[in-house]
């Protein structure tokens, strides 16, 4: 069965108390993010269940981000902004896109080890899911 009422997820910037979500942009993110998780095996290991990183250089990291999640509208990634400090911390993507069937699943969730066991992770996947089930299912 399809649902052709669902809306495909619009690409624009999420707010909320603890954390932005603002569009992924290599030039001006992957300098902090990098950084962020890179250098300590405390940092490097927020590669270690994902499928791609840690990355030998920013400009590595920078030309995988480009190629993977940026030049295609699926997935959508977004650069996670704490809001505090607002600074990058990790980034999260809606891929798996389907919207003849309602259909997007989350992921490319990372975040730097500074904001693990804080509000950043349980705000994003929540921005994430208001904006797919306020903005874009319609009954």
């Amino acid at each position: 069965m399809q649902n052709r009422t669902w809306q495909p997820p619009e690409f624009l910037q999420l707010n909320g108390e603890f954390v932005t979500l603002k569009p992924l942009i290599p030039e001006r993110d992957v300098v902090n993010l990098y950084a962020a998780s890179h250098g300590t095996p405390e940092k490097e290991a927020v590669w270690n269940y994902l499928f791609y990183g840690p990355f030998n250089h920013p400009s590595t990291m920078k030309n995988w981000i480009k190629i993977n999640l940026v030049s295609e509208s699926d997935p959508l990634a977004w650069t996670v902004f704490e809001n505090s400090a607002n600074i990058q911390v990790g980034i999260v993507a809606l891929l798996a896109i389907a919207a003849n069937h309602g259909r997007a699943e989350i992921g490319h969730v990372w975040f730097t080890p500074a904001v693990h066991k804080t509000k950043v992770n349980t705000e994003s996947q929540f921005l994430l899911l208001q904006h797919l089930f306020d903005h874009h299912s319609q009954v």
